[in-house]
């Protein structure tokens, strides 16, 4: 142990013994980022987005609920109108019906309760919901906010942002959905694999804010100057070095 005190964040199942458990996101990083260079041909002052600290905090921070299984969609067609259907892993390979208690499947949500402008042009305009079979329960004052993985957001899955009071809300919190579309004719069924990331589970602490407007002119004159000074007088990391503090997610 460090000695230091960290806030508790509990993914709650009954069946946790099947299912792939939530991760630290920092240990599911999009591929693009993991085999991005530092630099541009080794050159330090060409660096690329793989340097830049907020993109890396990005990346890193919270939780991510995994697929338990392969989520495998068919589609149909017929004027212009869509028939999605779905089964978990291979059919007939799961051994035993999914459990009703474990809260786990695909539904289909009425299109009466979405508009078709929340949909990407390169999605089905369909909504469908993920039963999440993980109830997460964070300290008092404590809500999350369930989105896509920042900067991998447009998968083949991608679930609608939400935001749950977690520590009062001890539930299950589902993941309405859209679909990424494809062509049927060249594939047959589209294949979320197991393990993929689903969501970005990330704690935060509820404050009441209020905005204000500030009018300072001479803010630049007076002040960036010498924040600039202090700023930029080193070479290299200097964010990292002088304004960033780490997160950690364990």
């Amino acid at each position: 142990m460090d000695g230091v005190y960290r806030m508790k964040i509990e993914f709650i199942s009954k069946y946790a013994d099947w299912f792939l458990h939530p991760v630290p996101v920092k240990k599911v990083m999009p591929d693009w980022y993991k085999s991005l260079e530092i630099f541009v041909n080794k050159d330090m002052n060409n660096p690329t987005i793989r340097k830049c600290v907020p993109v890396l905090d990005a990346v890193s921070c919270g939780y991510a609920v995994l697929a338990p299984t392969d989520l495998v969609f068919t589609k149909e067609v017929i004027d212009n109108e869509f028939k999605i259907s779905t089964h978990l892993g291979r059919p007939g390979g799961i051994q035993r019906p999914v459990r009703d208690d474990m809260n786990y499947k695909i539904e289909g949500h009425p299109m009466q309760q979405v508009d078709p402008k929340m949909f990407y042009d390169d999605e089905i305009p369909f909504a469908l919901k993920l039963l999440n079979p993980w109830i997460i329960k964070t300290p008092p004052g404590y809500s999350c906010i369930f989105t896509p993985p920042f900067n991998t957001e447009r998968r083949d899955i991608r679930i609608i942002t939400g935001i749950v009071d977690t520590d009062k809300f001890l539930n299950h919190v589902n993941f309405p959905f859209a679909l990424k579309d494809w062509d049927e004719t060249k594939q047959s069924v589209k294949i979320v694999k197991k393990g993929t990331p689903i969501a970005l589970v990330f704690p935060f602490k509820r404050d009441d804010w209020e905005m204000k407007i500030v009018h300072e002119p001479e803010l630049y004159e007076k002040h960036m100057d010498k924040w600039g000074w202090d700023y930029f007088s080193n070479f290299i990391d200097i964010y990292r070095n002088k304004i960033w503090t780490k997160k950690k997610y364990k």
